[in-house]
């Protein structure tokens, strides 16, 4: 039988989401300052 030092984790994307949640989305506090609808229509 092979040994693997890799734990698989059943709920690693849970994790992953939680962290996220806690940490926040920059994304979301930079929508509120900058309107990107306005900025791509510039742009374009």
């Amino acid at each position: 039988m092979t040994r693997n030092a890799i734990k698989n984790d059943l709920f690693a994307d849970d994790h992953l989401r939680q962290k996220i949640n806690r940490l926040g989305d920059p994304l979301a506090e930079i929508k509120k300052h900058i309107h990107f609808g306005a900025l791509a229509a510039e742009v374009d």
